[in-house]
């Protein structure tokens, strides 16, 4: 098994896939806690997550239940070709979109479809507060308790169960502020150019035909501790029929570049024949 938290702040500039132009607004912010659980070995079925910020304890289905347990047909999260090192998905809450605690999440009804609590806003002084209000504490003890057992399919199913193994971690940061980041004045984030136009990008996507693709570092973090560019991280994703969202099909490809490297060259690949219409990229 494994446990990590991490935070993580993204500025989205946002393109339509139908013709790569801007979005409206073009710009959101995210800030977010990324609880990442994997198991290679394919034993646990479902795990509990708890500490600052979290209200109780929060339940993460095992993506290979996601992908082929009869429940989740059809339901968010519902994807197919699941990697051995994919993450733990949070289960919603019964009868909403949000998460709940694990006592009352409905796991099979409503699907498992993230692996963090985040929030999103286009104004980035009103994202800032939200996530404040979350309770998050830097340095703070999260815990994470691991079950093999059926008590993902019924709501509060955990209840009473032993778990096969606990787990702590520390949350080193939180997430930058994403004022600091609209401004231009955080120096812990760099920013970058592609190579190629958002234009470019949808129509591949929309074609599902390769294209080299190369990240340039434009500015770089004037961080106390030196910051490099760690890799370039391109998905496409997309739906196995016309009319429903689930199953979707998912490609992630990750290119790591030389030590202190300023570009590196990703592309962007052909995404599987399976996928009759692309969503995301």
């Amino acid at each position: 098994m494994g446990f990590n938290l991490s935070s993580i702040s993204t500025v989205f500039n946002r393109f339509k896939l139908a013709d790569g132009t801007p979005q409206s607004p073009a710009r959101r912010f995210r800030s977010e806690v990324r609880f990442t659980v994997t198991d290679p070995s394919a034993t646990a079925t479902y795990a509990t997550v708890s500490g600052p910020g979290i209200a109780g304890a929060y339940k993460l289905v095992s993506p290979r239940l996601l992908a082929t347990a009869p429940e989740f047909a059809g339901k968010p999260g519902n994807t197919q070709d699941p990697l051995p090192e994919d993450s733990f998905r949070l289960c919603w809450a019964a009868g909403s979109a949000g998460l709940a605690d694990a006592a009352v999440a409905d796991c099979t009804q409503n699907g498992a479809e993230l692996n963090a609590l985040r929030v999103q806003n286009t104004d980035a002084a009103a994202l800032d507060q939200a996530f404040g209000a979350l309770g998050f504490t830097a340095g703070g003890t999260y815990t994470l308790k691991v079950y093999a057992d059926d008590g993902w399919k019924t709501v509060n199913g955990q209840a009473g169960k032993t778990p096969i193994a606990t787990y702590q971690t520390r949350l080193a940061a939180l997430p930058e502020s994403a004022a600091a980041l609209a401004a231009g004045t955080s120096v812990n984030y760099l920013e970058a150019t592609l190579s190629l136009t958002p234009v470019d990008i949808a129509t591949a996507v929309r074609n599902k035909t390769a294209a080299a693709l190369q990240a340039t570092i434009v500015k770089p973090a004037k961080a106390s501790t030196p910051l490099r560019l760690d890799n370039v991280y391109t998905f496409e994703q997309g739906r196995v029929t016309a009319s429903n969202a689930y199953p979707l099909v998912r490609i992630e490809r990750t290119t790591y570049p030389a030590s202190n490297a300023t570009s590196v060259n990703a592309g962007i690949g052909v995404p599987p024949q399976k996928m009759v219409l692309p969503t995301t990229a």
